[in-house]
């Protein structure tokens, strides 16, 4: 067999693959919201890109290029070693050379539509093969390419015995190295260790994005199947806030609010990517529990959004590798070849955006997420306390993962609900996992979702128009004015999202709960009806430590904790809305119009984070909805075009409601003082003027 006419084969094979490659960006760009993302953002040209941010994009391109060279050079290997065992012609080894390309390039096809059904690639394939057939032929394939790489490495270790036997040892060393390499590598058994020999408690925050107090059974879920079984038995000893609210119902404030203890009018953070400088941080959980002697860790699936960081005092960030390209290579890396890699120790290394990133749906594994976890929490020293707050983001928009199919045609309700129902596994597992590892023999365990999600619900809004109260002075077009859902044309009572709409408690009514383990005294099981904030969990941490709570706008709920008390006076509880593009306001959000309209309010800093402009301030301020929470009323403070501003008086107990302060309705309420209230903390923010009576 001619070695010259044989090294032919490999340039033909790179062609076919090369082919292959543009065929699968291709297809991509067809199916692909993510692809359509990044293309009007370089179109658009309206963001300034700092060139360590290109870096990230080369070493990407670079890494699909090195696969898919290294995929060929197997095939081609194979075909060589294949033809050495048999004694083919240059002419045999060459079509066999193609058969082995053929054949592994459509189980490649096949395993992508099996393993990852939501990527794009799998949705054309999918209009072809059922998913049935898919897996038959999968099967069928990966028999194929076993027997082909059992008879090449067969024929490369008799080459290799007859030239050296030590040789077959190093290539079985090498073979059995990178087989760790590929693996994901998790399971790690320290079951005769304890996590920490510290007298102080583990402080470990379990954290839930969009999950709805009401899809659980504590929270009175009417459905015929649990929805979070496992979330429920493990709360089933914990005490359980019910009436439990964020301050604003997006994740980065929303943390910031639980990890400073402060209103975001306080702490800085109004709005997701705000910018970090001026945010109010030395006070924060982590930082004072470092002080205290604790490790801190911070661990999240989703960081585009929530750029929590070394200042919130965490000595360790867990998560896919942040920055504005977590945004672009999160969204467009989706390509059938690497999917099959990603969610490997390989796959991390080659794409550290993507691996364990929530918002690269496509291609997320929760599983993958969790093994990043807890490998890193195996690694910690013994002798120290542990703080993780970690955050689960998988029931968050558009949910769905690499196993769910979505399609705009779904209903968002039934995609969220099987979300919900994931991500419950997803906690489990991990809870599991703490409990293997004598991480919660001594421990404080805060169960939380950093904010609800209104799905077009009836009643997700806590007003409608049966309810309404006319006054002396109402408007005539009140329910217009007041429409959260007037560019989608849905109902007057329902709405769309988080942080979008005060009077949507649904956005805001978030799940808190706290369970103590071997401590003394325990928490006292069951369920508290008083109204709390988010910004209770930092003083409440710190009252169960015996540490002070500095610089916290909250109050300690330990007395509830220890107790079961329901009659502690509590504050009033407030609420406002993030910014709001127009292209959000719905069940079907078009990425592509999102960011046409919120680009405007984005810059890449020189670090590679993405943030909001700091002279945006005033706009985004200006359309804020801000709302009071006091005993069994709300007052929201609806800003509307032409500097308008709606006042919105609810009596929950009853659900009536008016907008009319001067009403009879309102004077037998404490609206005048939950104004003042409203005045005490926002001050000049707030332009509305009381009227007279």
């Amino acid at each position: 067999m001619s070695h010259s006419k044989t090294g032919k084969l490999l340039p033909f094979l790179f062609l076919l693959t090369l082919l292959f490659l543009i065929m699968e960006i291709a297809a991509y760009s067809m199916t692909s919201q993510g692809a359509i993302y990044v293309f009007t953002l370089i179109k658009k040209r309206s963001i300034q890109i700092p060139f360590n941010v290109f870096e990230g994009q080369l070493w990407f391109l670079l890494a699909q290029l090195a696969l898919h060279i290294v995929y060929t050079l197997i095939i081609w290997l194979e075909a060589r070693l294949i033809g050495h065992l048999f004694n083919y012609s240059w002419s045999k080894t060459c079509r066999l050379g193609f058969i082995i390309w053929f054949g592994s390039t459509l189980t490649v096809l096949f395993a992508n539509q099996v393993f990852y059904p939501a990527s794009g690639f799998a949705l054309l394939t999918a209009s072809i093969l059922p998913p049935l057939l898919a897996m038959i032929l999968m099967i069928m394939g990966v028999i194929l390419v076993i027997i082909f790489a059992t008879l090449a490495l067969a024929t490369l270790l008799k080459i290799l015995w007859q030239k050296s036997p030590a040789l077959n040892i190093v290539v079985l060393l090498i073979g059995c190295a990178g087989y760790l390499l590929f693996l994901d590598l998790t399971k790690t058994a320290m079951a005769d260790t304890l996590a920490t020999s510290s007298a102080l408690p583990n402080v470990i925050i379990i954290g839930v994005d969009s999950l709805r107090v009401d899809y659980t059974d504590f929270g009175g879920y009417q459905g015929d199947q649990l929805i979070t079984p496992n979330l429920d038995k493990f709360l089933q000893s914990a005490t359980i806030f019910n009436q439990a609210y964020t301050a604003l119902a997006r994740t980065f404030p929303s943390w910031t609010a639980i990890l400073t203890g402060a209103y975001p009018i306080h702490n800085g953070a109004r709005s997701n990517l705000a910018y970090q400088v001026p945010l109010q941080l030395q006070d924060t959980l982590g930082n004072l529990l470092q002080q205290a002697g604790y490790t801190t860790i911070y661990a999240t699936d989703d960081r585009r959004f929530s750029n929590i960081s070394h200042r919130y005092g965490f000595n360790k960030l867990i998560g896919p590798k942040e920055g504005a390209n977590d945004f672009v290579l999160g969204a467009v890396n989706d390509l059938p070849l690497s999917n099959l890699i990603l969610n490997t120790r390989l796959g991390q290394y080659l794409f550290p955006y993507s691996y364990g990133n929530r918002a690269a749906f496509a291609n997320y594994k929760p599983e993958a997420f969790n093994a990043m976890v807890e490998r890193k929490l195996l690694r910690l020293p013994k002798n120290k306390p542990v703080f993780l707050a970690i955050h689960f983001c998988l029931p968050h928009w558009p949910y769905t993962w690499a196993d769910q199919v979505y399609t705009t045609s779904m209903l968002p309700v039934g995609l969220y609900t099987k979300s919900v129902e994931r991500a419950d596994q997803q906690v489990a597992s991990f809870i599991a996992f703490l409990q293997v590892n004598h991480f919660l023999d001594h421990a404080i365990v805060i169960v939380i979702s950093d904010h609800g999600e209104s799905l077009l619900k009836p009643h997700d809004r806590i007003i409608d128009k049966g309810g309404y109260v006319e006054g002396p002075h109402s408007m005539k077009n009140v329910f217009t004015l007041l429409d959260a859902n007037s560019i989608r044309g849905f109902a007057f009572d329902t709405s769309y999202g988080h942080g979008t709409d005060v009077l949507s408690l649904s956005q805001y009514h978030t799940v808190l709960a706290f369970r103590t383990f071997g401590m003394n005294p325990e928490n006292v099981a069951g369920h508290v009806k008083a109204t709390v904030s988010m910004i209770d969990i930092k003083p409440t941490i710190l009252t169960l430590l015996h540490l002070p709570a500095p610089g916290s706008d909250g109050i300690s709920l330990t007395p509830f904790i220890y107790h079961s008390q329901n009659k502690i006076i509590t504050p009033p509880i407030f609420l406002e809305t993030g910014f709001t593009p127009d292209s959000i306001k719905g069940a079907n959000i078009n990425i592509q119009n999102t960011l046409v309209q919120g680009i405007k309010i984005f810059k890449i800093l020189p670090n590679d984070k993405l943030i909001v402009k700091p002279a945006m301030k005033a706009e985004i301020l200006a359309s804020k909805e801000r709302a009071v929470i006091y005993q069994n009323w709300v007052l929201a403070l609806y800003p509307r075009p032409n500097q308008l501003i709606i006042p919105v008086l609810v009596n929950r107990e009853t659900g009536e409601w008016t907008e009319d302060l001067t009403s009879n309705f309102a004077k037998q309420s404490p609206a005048k003082l939950m104004f003042a209230q409203l005045k005490e903390l926002y001050g000049n923010e707030i332009t509305y003027v009381y009227p007279n009576s």
